[in-house]
């Protein structure tokens, strides 16, 4: 480990090292030393017997344990020794915390107590003074004759601190201040507290504490698995799985908790194996066209697809504690933030750049499509006997009608509940206030105002009645819970679960394949769909923003840029009208050229 200038140097920047070996004075047993945690070969501890102990260094030496004590895996048995730099005590102690062994560790104290004491006292066993500030050959320093006592004296106060392993000795919790005392304890060392007192305490309040205690673990576990149903936490939890079968083949064997940004990168190329992109060769017949074709082009996953799978990744190392920038130096923080990958994805975006790789957008859903869908289920809906079946039907038909009219998220859509929906006075039209999706929420709901149709076959208030009236049929109560609800596969009976946007999407396909009019769309097809009609109607984008649901202003030119270059004022339109009587002196495109010569000829002002 580097030592930095403000911990085990002299005035003169020579490293230290502590004048003589010790043991702690807790026991003579358990607590000799087996292993220095940071150490030269040059000054490492020895035992009782003068042989260096086992000991981890900074860089590789012929004596060395390994290197880097925050890459090792401590063995619980280990009685530990320790001189860190002190802009490190904390993680050391921390470290040694999570591996639960016992340790010997040198801190500073600027005052009487270390400053990192507090935060550790219900760790430490016993501590003591080496060295008080200005004391004399309590360090020693390297010359070219050896190790050469202190003449300085120290610069601060020098402690030794102790803890032994919970494993090794058991311990009691002061009930004043959760201090941990030795079990045979009768005052607490830090508050005072007598030993029977806490007792007492405890067998008054055991039984209101257990009760407490329970209510809190239960509310815990109900909002834990409430973030575990979540689509995002179950495709991590998914990658999880995948990356750890992963790391397992690679050599040598990796895992979570010691894995480098080069493994991860070997992941992301893994994984583009099942890649819907292809990277067809400049004499490929195919270099051109969208899709997955027959040929031996390279099969690849997106820019776009690599960054949110790293996203992931880097979110389940945070999970595991390896959070924070990736430090080569050190082998710490999180390596799915390393530049190694950064650089993996802009490799992979210059590539796609050179192989002419378009993005393709979603099909939008236009209303002329939807309007044919509609008219199709509701005949299904008619001719159906069975009212399982029906029910879907109806549910369909008002699901795609309210999601093209609306603009919304299918996910988000299908989370709709009847608490939601509210009557407009003095209209036939509905009022909707969602919380629940993507980017709604409690603060910020999705707000937007669904009115009846002139075309009685799409209109999303009409349709949503004769749903609800079908749902009656079932007993089936939709002015509370879900509107859109699923059918269970076991018991093919509806359940009050919020149908998913996958589900509608399979389903949507179905429909128009049906009737021979499936072009690629998806649930997230109408988003576009709904977009692009109503720039090309002359609608504002302010207003279109609000009615979709988008927070930034340039995601209508992503998703309708169609809509803007076609719109009567777009620049296409302009120019084509803008030719009428061209050469005449009339015509739009005279009058500009006029005025351009007008203006670049301008005589300078005389007074």
């Amino acid at each position: 480990m580097a030592l930095d200038s403000n911990s085990m140097k002299d005035k003169k920047g020579n490293i230290l090292k502590h004048f003589t070996p010790f043991q702690s004075p807790l026991s003579s047993g358990i607590n000799v030393h087996t292993l220095d945690l940071m150490a030269l070969d040059s000054n490492s501890m020895k035992d009782k017997k003068g042989n260096i102990l086992k000991h981890f260094t900074p860089f590789q030496s012929p004596l060395s344990s390994g290197i880097n004590v925050f890459t090792q895996e401590i063995n619980k048995q280990e009685n530990c020794y320790v001189f860190p730099p002190f802009n490190l005590v904390l993680p050391v102690m921390t470290f040694l915390k999570e591996n639960s062994c016992s340790y010997t560790i040198v801190i500073r104290a600027e005052n009487t107590t270390p400053l990192s004491l507090p935060n550790f006292v219900n760790f430490i066993s016993d501590a003591f003074v080496l060295g008080i500030k200005g004391q004399k050959d309590v360090l020693k320093y390297p010359t070219k004759k050896g190790y050469v006592s202190d003449r300085y004296g120290l610069p601060w106060n020098l402690w030794a601190v102790f803890n032994i392993a919970n494993i090794l000795r058991p311990y009691m919790l002061c009930k004043g201040c959760a201090t941990a005392n030795d079990v045979d304890y009768i005052f607490c060392k830090i508050c005072g507290s007598p030993r029977n007192k806490s007792l007492e305490c405890l067998d008054e309040c055991s039984k209101e504490r257990d009760q407490l205690l329970h209510k809190i673990e239960k509310r815990i576990d109900t909002l834990d698995n409430l973030l575990k149903s979540g689509s995002y936490s179950k495709q991590k939890c998914s990658l999880k799985t995948e990356l750890e079968k992963f790391f397992v083949t690679l050599e040598p064997l990796k895992n979570l908790s010691n894995a480098v940004p080069e493994d991860i990168r070997k992941f992301l190329v893994f994984k583009e194996k099942n890649g819907r992109t292809q990277l067809h060769e400049d004499n490929c017949v195919y270099r051109t066209e969208h899709g997955l074709k027959i040929c031996s082009c390279p099969k690849t996953l997106t820019v776009k697809s690599v960054d949110s799978l790293l996203g992931k990744i880097r979110a389940i190392f945070r999970d595991i504690g390896r959070a924070g920038e990736w430090n080569p130096m050190l082998y710490s923080g999180n390596p799915a933030s390393s530049h190694i990958l950064k650089q993996h994805i802009q490799a992979v975006s210059l590539e796609q750049s050179n192989s002419n790789i378009t993005r393709k957008q979603a099909t939008p859903l236009m209303f002329d499509k939807l309007g044919k869908l509609c008219r199709y289920l509701s005949y299904k809906v008619s001719v159906e006997k069975d009212l399982i079946s029906q029910f879907l039907f109806a549910r369909d038909l008002s699901y795609f009608s309210l999601l093209c009219h609306s603009g919304n998220r299918g996910v988000d859509l299908g989370l709709l509940k009847a608490e939601n929906l509210f009557d407009i006075p003095d209209s036939k039209g509905i009022y909707v206030s969602q919380q629940a999706g993507k980017t709604a929420s409690i603060d910020n709901p999705k707000n937007y105002i669904i009115l009846p149709s002139l075309d009685e076959d799409i209109c999303p208030i009409k349709l949503v009645k004769d749903y609800k009236r079908i749902a009656s049929k079932l007993d089936i109560d939709l002015n509370k819970g879900f509107i859109y609800r699923v059918r269970d596969n076991k018991s093919k009976q509806i359940n009050n679960r919020a149908v998913s946007s996958s589900c509608m999407t399979d389903r949507l396909k179905t429909h128009l394949m049906n009737i021979n009019l499936y072009q690629g769309e998806t649930s997230h097809s109408s988003r576009r769909g709904c977009a692009i009609t109503l720039r090309m109607l002359g609608v504002d984008d302010q207003a279109i923003n609000q009615h979709v649901g988008w927070s930034s202003k340039g995601m209508i030119d992503h998703y309708a840029h169609v809509g803007k270059l076609m719109s009567p004022e777009g620049p296409a339109s302009t120019l084509s009208s803008a030719a009428k009587h061209l050469g005449q002196g009339s015509s739009l495109f005279d009058k500009v050229s006029q005025n351009y010569v007008s203006i670049s000829n301008l005589k300078q002002f005389k007074f």
